[in-house]
């Protein structure tokens, strides 16, 4: 209080009695402070925070405009694009909330939006989509195994088995223990018709884990013959 009382003109001390208030669930004495701090000089961080703050307070119509202006001043903003994209999905708005996940995606070089894109289409069944959008946030972090898993169910989905084959294979060469994984390879290759592949997978997942009811099921499906179909019993 001792900085503002000194120079009411300082917008950032403003702005940190709002973050204060925010933090202390007094959302009022927030709204009121971050309006003050954009009264002397309008940041996007200022914006942003106020979006947060009216939101909390059930005021959303007011804190959807002070988000949107906080991303007209940052378009990069991930904070006030992740606050919009919560709160059009809040109230169900989820094609807007497609619409600003897809801005965000060309605005921000993270995998972040992307990512969420991917998992909101899948949740609105739109898997062709998912798909693309879950390709996106690989190509800008090739190391997020669990978004290719996602990647792979939606490909599978669309019966994309090729590609998801493909998927799965580099999430199992990241995660070179994961039976389940191994198991769910040998069934994309025995339905590919890739019997020894299948097999070898199989295999693969039995070693790893010989409980695991779909490594012996899919062993037993990649075996042609009775004679092969009693070895993979044994």
């Amino acid at each position: 209080m001792q900085l503002i009382q000194a120079d009411p003109k300082d917008a950032e001390a403003h702005q940190v009695l709002g973050l204060i208030a925010y933090q202390r669930g007094d959302f009022a004495s927030a709204e009121a402070s971050l309006e003050r701090s954009i009264a002397v000089g309008e940041t996007a961080g200022a914006w942003s925070n106020l979006g947060a703050a009216r939101r909390s307070a059930g005021k959303l119509e007011p804190a959807e405009a002070a988000l949107r202006r906080a991303i007209a001043l940052q378009p990069d903003l991930a904070e006030a694009r992740r606050n919009l994209v919560n709160l059009l999905i809040g109230v169900g708005r989820l094609e807007d909330a497609v619409t600003e996940l897809r801005l965000a995606t060309t605005e921000i070089v993270t995998a972040e939006a992307p990512a969420r894109l991917g998992d909101l289409l899948n949740h609105m069944q739109r898997p062709a989509e998912a798909v693309d959008a879950y390709a996106e946030a690989l190509r800008r972090d090739g190391s997020a195994t669990t978004l290719r898993r996602r990647r792979v169910l939606m490909l599978e989905r669309l019966e994309r088995l090729d590609e998801a084959a493909e998927d799965m294979e580099r999430v199992l060469a990241a995660e070179p223990a994961d039976a389940a994984g191994w198991a769910g390879l040998s069934d994309f290759y025995r339905r590919l018709g890739r019997l020894n592949d299948a097999e070898t997978t199989a295999r693969k997942a039995v070693e790893l884990d010989p409980s695991l009811p779909a490594a012996g099921n899919m062993l037993g499906a990649a075996l042609p013959g009775q004679n092969r179909l009693l070895e993979a019993e044994a």
